[in-house]
């Protein structure tokens, strides 16, 4: 995406606790969707960040779902 479009960022948090079923959870990254808006006007891109954890004791990510994009 062009750099000149103002952004807005809206971070879907993860699980609110870092033990799930007992099992800790350590933060590892996250995803960034970009897309790009129109209000009426202007243009502006807005960041989807996804949060993504995994277990410590076993091989699983646990992250929130993507958001659903709008069609045109």
């Amino acid at each position: 995406m062009p750099e000149h479009p103002p952004r807005e960022s809206v971070v879907h948090a993860g699980p609110c606790t870092r033990l799930v079923n007992g099992a800790a959870l350590r933060w590892i990254g996250e995803d960034v969707i970009e897309s790009l808006d129109y209000v009426p006007g202007r243009f502006k891109i807005v960041c989807h960040v996804r949060e993504a954890f995994a277990f410590c004791s076993y091989e699983q990510v646990v992250q929130t779902p993507a958001p659903p994009h709008r069609s045109p």
